[in-house]
């Protein structure tokens, strides 16, 4: 059963309106200028961003304020998207095992990420500061 509720409203000229149960504010999306997709790889990268903080804290340490970029393209038949290319980047150095815990939360542990085709050909790089 659904926990929260999005509904969205076409208004032609390819835009539409959408809102969530948690916010009075409505976002209009006009995909001429940002496509579906595109609100498609900010949701993962938010995603991905606020689940490696999650559950960097449950580790007792922070993250402060990495960045995430995807550049995706279609797959051959261009029904959908094919491949992402991730990249995170962090001020900061971690240690080895700080790594691994980011790294594993951020291909493993992001909803969005477990709930996109598993045919999408995903490569992650992740770059932090060299001290």
């Amino acid at each position: 059963m659904p926990q929260l509720k999005v509904k969205t409203d076409y208004l032609g000229k390819y835009q539409s309106k959408t809102e969530n149960t948690f916010s009075d504010t409505p976002i209009i999306v006009d995909a001429m200028k940002f496509t579906p997709l595109d609100l498609l790889s900010s949701a993962y990268n938010s995603c991905m961003l606020g689940t490696m903080e999650h559950i960097a804290k449950q580790n007792n340490f922070e993250i402060g304020e990495p960045k995430s970029q995807i550049e995706w393209a279609l797959s051959e038949d261009t029904t959908r998207i094919g491949s992402m290319d991730i990249q995170i980047s962090f001020a900061n150095d971690f240690s080895k095992e700080q790594k691994e815990i980011l790294e594993n939360a951020a291909q493993t542990k992001c909803h969005v990420g477990q709930t996109l085709n598993p045919a999408i050909e995903k490569k992650f790089t992740f770059n932090y500061k060299q001290n």
